[in-house]
């Protein structure tokens, strides 16, 4: 084999390696009580596939609100409000939602996609849950109405 050759396998070795630990930490699911204690009391942004987009905050109490719209508009004004009641069972995080037409008690698995990227429910079909140090002025302004 060419030394050339030999360096191209060791690069990749080398990236593999590096890359390996990241690709385990995205796919590594959580507890759902670890997911609520990193979430507890954050503010994040929501998205649900190009169908609901919106921001909201955990606080560190066992609940969580939301205001969002049905499309994936950053800037719009969000459509509807919802809360829920959260807990924690086994590798999933429970909602029970006030403020939609859905009844009773949600449960989804829940992964870390990335640093402060959190994935609840499957890789088809869930929502994805960012971390952000602050809601935005319009959000902010609809939440203290």
């Amino acid at each position: 084999m060419s030394a050339s050759w030999i360096s191209v396998q060791r690069h990749l070795i080398i990236f593999a390696a590096v890359l390996m630990p990241t690709l385990a930490v995205v796919a590594e699911p959580l507890t759902g009580t670890a997911a609520l204690q990193f979430l507890a009391g954050q503010s994040f942004i929501l998205r649900c596939g190009d169908v609901l987009y919106g921001y909201g905050q955990f606080d560190r109490r066992g609940s969580a609100w939301a205001a969002f719209r049905f499309s994936s508009d950053a800037y719009g004004e969000p459509e509807k409000r919802a809360s829920a009641v959260v807990r924690a069972q086994r590798n999933e995080v429970c909602f029970t939602v006030r403020g939609l037409e859905i009844a009773g008690e949600i449960c989804a698995p829940v992964k870390e996609k990335a640093s402060s990227i959190y994935r609840f429910g499957t890789e088809d079909d869930g929502c994805d849950v960012q971390v952000i140090q602050r809601l935005p002025p319009h959000i902010d302004t609809l939440v203290s109405r």
